[in-house]
């Protein structure tokens, strides 16, 4: 279907008054604008953190083949989220082998 030039600089002159009945509904939607981009934000950084929490070394999905992972993890695993003070590689395991 061809569309002419015309058309293409109607339609986009026209957008914004089929979605608000006045153009005070534009100013109001750009108000709108930082609070939808903080809440995907937000959701999306609260998926990635749900995600990592569910990748954890002390998650078991499989009880049959994998029934405790934690007693698996090397001693200078570093499994904090941060940890400022403490070097990881200088640890000696405590406890015994399971």
């Amino acid at each position: 279907m061809y569309r002419s030039p015309q058309f293409k600089i109607t339609f986009t002159i026209l957008l914004p008054y089929l979605f608000h009945e006045y153009p005070i509904g534009l100013y109001i939607m750009d108000k709108l604008i930082p609070q939808f981009f903080f809440i995907l934000l937000g959701m999306g950084g609260a998926s990635l953190y749900l995600v990592r929490l569910a990748k954890g070394p002390h998650v078991t999905w499989n009880k049959k083949n994998n029934p405790e992972p934690w007693n698996q993890l090397d001693p200078t695993y570093q499994y904090k989220f941060v940890a400022i003070d403490t070097d990881y590689k200088n640890l000696k395991k405590e406890g015994p082998q399971f």
